[in-house]
């Protein structure tokens, strides 16, 4: 994988839970994107952590993050660069459950060291986002966070997809739960 010079990037490693990482969003964009920050160097030390509705698990994630990658990512990716990447993912189902999820978020952070933050990217419909952010509430997930949609340098954060933002109901709905589950960060 390519370096970036030093200061450019995450200062600390980077544990992303993508909740619909088997959507089309994820295969167009989301693993594209997110594999080339990794093989660029921009976000060493990176754990992938898919979720989604298909009962599955890593190897068949991999297996849809390489195919996402072969039909979708903007330059051609090299065996040695896939097998990096390809080794920062893991997949829950949703319906393991947050117990599932929250073992999947503590093996990757012990992975990655004290001192890595967690970054949880909703790449659901407005409809899903409340279940979503339950889930990661009632697995122990939110306590760290640094707020319900912003992603701060330093702190931890909740990124939701453009669709959500759209429907403003949605989105004062989802505001209202993560203030609920994130106390005091509203």
């Amino acid at each position: 994988m390519a370096k970036v010079p030093p200061g450019v990037g995450p200062r600390y490693p980077q544990v992303v839970v993508l909740v619909g990482a088997t959507g089309d969003l994820s295969r167009r964009k989301l693993l594209p994107g997110l594999f080339h920050l990794a093989s660029s160097g921009f976000i060493p030390g990176c754990r992938i952590i898919g979720v989604s509705l298909d009962d599955f698990g890593p190897a068949e994630f991999r297996t849809v993050a390489r195919a996402a990658l072969d039909e979708h990512a903007k330059r051609k990716v090299s065996d040695a660069d896939w097998v990096a990447f390809g080794e920062t993912l893991d997949y829950v189902p949703m319906g393991a459950g947050p117990a599932a999820l929250a073992e999947a978020v503590a093996k990757a952070e012990r992975s990655l060291g004290s001192e890595c933050r967690r970054l949880h990217y909703l790449s659901v419909p407005p409809n899903a986002a409340l279940a979503a952010v339950r889930m990661l509430g009632e697995a122990g997930l939110v306590e760290r966070l640094g707020g319900p949609v912003a992603i701060v340098e330093g702190a931890n954060g909740v990124a939701v997809g453009a669709g959500v933002g759209a429907a403003v109901g949605a989105a004062e709905a989802l505001g209202s739960m993560v203030g609920v589950l994130v106390e005091g960060t509203l």
